[in-house]
């Protein structure tokens, strides 16, 4: 463990947007580094664009204004707090002009700062840095992508995403040294798109990025450069592709654009009026596949019908006896809520038998089960309780008791254990947003040499990814060839949409990296919405897939 890490930050202003409140906030508590805060001041506006495109400025800031009125929640994204209300912060240097006796008046930034000597800079709003700073950090000069100057028709970051509808929205940490032209990406996350609101996207992704700083000063603290080449090699292989060309703010694009958005949002409001948040769910299942092949017929699956009034979901199966064993989240619809269940197949894959297992006051699903010993052991998703959940199999198949809490105070969705090199590997996504971004975006990994342990050991990289197309577990990992495969699910767009699998190429105590090679969409039935999990055992395939489900 290295010695405290010297950060420098630089604001405009005492009042900063409240995601950079958060990022300060959650850095001084994190305790990995002494915060001192520059009070630069306010740059001077850019030049006075003139006439050129103000009918498509005003169009869209009259856009801006109507997705504020409606959709302004209580934790907005750039909310003006004072950041000396934060605790623990170790220094504010005001270097701005003396108005009525306050500020550093003749001080310079430069000047400030070599006395400082902070191990990094970070830069939140527009400010110049000559050659004399550029030299100062070890670790460099940091800004984050989404904290841009003067942005497009001056809107923040996140509008062009949702007017011109990216199932995904980027957000990074880019580094410079010496030379200001030369940025590296050093953190990358992509959150799904809200395809109905700015604010609400925007929230959600400057929220997230309030995350990356002290989690990049952790991983310093402990690592040391190694840390951000780890970050850098991960960041490259999934950075935002090129801007697109032409002029965004050409009147009759713009018209286009906002006139897409809208019925977009009619389209939306439509599906919500006749359709419910919660899914038509169903199970497709072949007997006779491949086992962990990565080529599937899905159209000749067979499906497993649900009664009435519920849905079978999150399915996974345990071969045995000339019968086939699932577990599922059966959700009732009345309820809202959700439960475990055992459906018993035979060996052709005809439901014979149904059964509740486990229930609780709060929604349960994802009934991940593996064995142990002599035993079959349980963790369901349990995140409506902010707890992980260990359950044992005392008469198998159908008698389940509690056993331990793995984790407490987490919410934590679709935990799944791998047994791999000597160790068990937990996953499993965590918001750590307070549910304000959203809770699919961020996979952690875990390791221990016991499966039943309490005291699971974080991994270095997390989160191991953060990419809400590819992050939450969708089933087993399995190995094929030699070779580890992750399925995951593709939440963009809207929760389940597709599956991915994923290519582990590193899994030991201090990497970890996998790679998208395959993508599932259900496009063998263009009456299905998403495809959300895939499980098997021995010769038996599992899929669940769903479609909207109608009020009436």
């Amino acid at each position: 463990m290295r010695d405290i890490i010297s950060v420098g930050i630089l604001v405009n202003d005492i009042k900063i947007p409240q995601w950079v409140f958060c990022s300060l906030e959650n850095l001084v508590r994190s305790g990995d580094a002494r915060v001192t805060v520059l009070v630069v001041g306010t740059p001077k506006p850019a030049n006075d664009r003139g006439k050129r495109h103000l009918i498509s400025r005003l169009i869209l800031k009259l856009v801006e204004k109507i997705d504020y009125l409606i959709f302004n929640r209580r934790h907005n994204y750039n909310r003006k707090r004072d950041f000396t209300e934060i605790e623990g912060i170790s220094g504010v240097v005001d270097l701005r002009q003396k108005v009525n006796g306050e500020g550093a008046g003749n001080t310079s930034l430069a000047d400030a700062l070599t006395d400082l000597k902070p191990d990094v800079i970070v830069k939140f709003g527009e400010h110049k840095l000559d050659a004399q700073i550029r030299e100062i950090p070890k670790y460099g000069i940091w800004c984050f992508s989404i904290d841009r100057a003067d942005p497009p028709a001056g809107l923040d970051y996140g509008f062009w995403e949702v007017i011109r509808y990216k199932t995904a929205s980027y957000s990074a940490v880019k580094r410079t040294g010496r030379d200001p032209a030369s940025k590296e990406t050093i953190y990358g996350s992509w959150e799904s798109t809200c395809p109905f609101s700015i604010n609400i996207n925007r929230n959600k992704l400057f929220f997230r990025a309030a995350l990356f700083l002290p989690r990049l000063i952790a991983g310093i603290r402990i690592y040391g450069e190694e840390y951000l080449t780890w970050q850098k090699q991960r960041a490259a292989k999934n950075e935002l592709p090129e801007n697109e060309s032409g002029d965004p703010l050409a009147f009759l694009r713009v018209l286009t654009d906002v006139c897409k958005s809208l019925v977009r949002v009619l389209g939306l409001v439509f599906n919500k009026l006749i359709n419910t948040d919660a899914f038509s769910w169903q199970l497709l299942i072949d007997a006779n596949s491949m086992g962990n092949s990565l080529e599937y017929d899905f159209s000749k699956f067979i499906k497993i019908k649900s009664p009435s009034g519920l849905f079978w979901a999150d399915p996974f199966v345990v071969a045995g006896d000339g019968r086939y064993y699932v577990f599922v989240e059966e959700f009732i619809y009345w309820k809202n809520k959700a439960h475990i269940s055992l459906l018993e197949l035979d060996n052709n894959g005809s439901l014979i038998a149904q059964k509740r297992v486990i229930e609780n006051p709060y929604h349960m699903s994802y009934p991940f089960v593996f064995m142990v010993g002599a035993y079959y052991y349980m963790i369901p998703e349990t995140a409506g309780n902010k707890t992980i959940e260990l359950y044992r199999c005392t008469d198998f198949p159908g008698k389940w008791q509690f056993e331990k809490y793995v984790m407490k105070d987490i919410s934590a969705t679709d935990t799944t254990l791998f047994q791999y090199d000597g160790k068990w590997w937990l996953f499993t996504t965590l918001d750590q947003t307070g549910s304000v971004s959203g809770g699919s975006t961020e996979l952690f990994l875990f390791y221990s040499d016991d499966p039943l342990s309490e005291n699971w050991k974080s991994h270095p990289l997390n989160p191991v990814v953060s990419d809400e197309r590819t992050a939450r577990c969708a089933g087993n990992l399995f190995i094929r060839d030699g070779e580890i495969f992750r399925p995951s699910q593709d939440c963009s767009m809207r929760y389940g949409r597709g599956l991915n699998i994923n290519r582990v190429t590193l899994l030991n105590e201090k990497e970890y990296n996998e790679e998208l090679v395959k993508e599932i969409k259900p496009d063998w039935d263009r009456k299905l919405k998403g495809v959300h999990t895939i499980n098997f055992d021995k010769n038996f395939t599992i899929i669940d897939t769903y479609k909207f489900h109608r009020r009436i």
